[in-house]
């Protein structure tokens, strides 16, 4: 059990460690991308098109990083609102996932309007992003009640485990 426990700990500071290191990366590129750009170029649409890999649209615009590292904060927030037990302490989870989705499904909305992701006169751009999102928020859904579902049975056959050895101690 110890061991399990050292093992899930030192993956979790591995993946938390990466993560933290990736994302300042990126926003660090994409800051510097922007600001060299802003330096060669007047035009500040123009700024934003240019990409990580190349000085053409072809590659990973620096705009679209940051939008992304915007939308992240927010939903971030809206995670730690609906998850953390400091400010909804009765809420049932299926309540909790349909809100993030609702929160998911307006913020990637507003950007794609305000960022113009796609035009937003186009019904069918509109209808494949809700269906997407959809998607993929029902698979992330179904695979966190899968790993919490597995995460129960593991700690449930630790707890009885526990008991009987805690029983034998007591009876010997």
């Amino acid at each position: 059990m110890d061991e399990e426990r050292i093992e899930d700990s030192m993956l979790t500071w591995f993946l938390r460690t990466f993560a933290r290191i990736f994302t300042l990366s990126i926003l660090s590129m994409s800051i510097m991308g922007l600001l060299v750009s802003r330096s060669r170029f007047a035009d500040i649409q123009e700024n934003l098109g240019f990409g990580i890999f190349d000085d053409n649209i072809t590659g990973l615009p620096f705009g679209s990083i940051i939008q992304m590292a915007g939308i992240s904060l927010i939903l971030s927030f809206a995670c730690v609102l609906l998850f953390s037990e400091f400010f909804f302490t009765r809420m049932q989870f299926i309540i909790r996932i349909f809100l993030l989705y609702i929160s998911v499904i307006l913020v990637c909305s507003v950007f794609a309007i305000i960022f113009r992701w796609f035009p937003a006169g186009n019904f069918m751009a509109w209808i494949a992003f809700l269906l997407a999102s959809f998607v993929f928020f029902s698979l992330a859904t179904a695979f966190s009640y899968l790993k919490n579902w597995m995460e129960s049975k593991k700690y449930e056959r630790l707890l009885a485990n526990y008991k009987a050895r805690r029983k034998h101690e007591d009876a010997g």
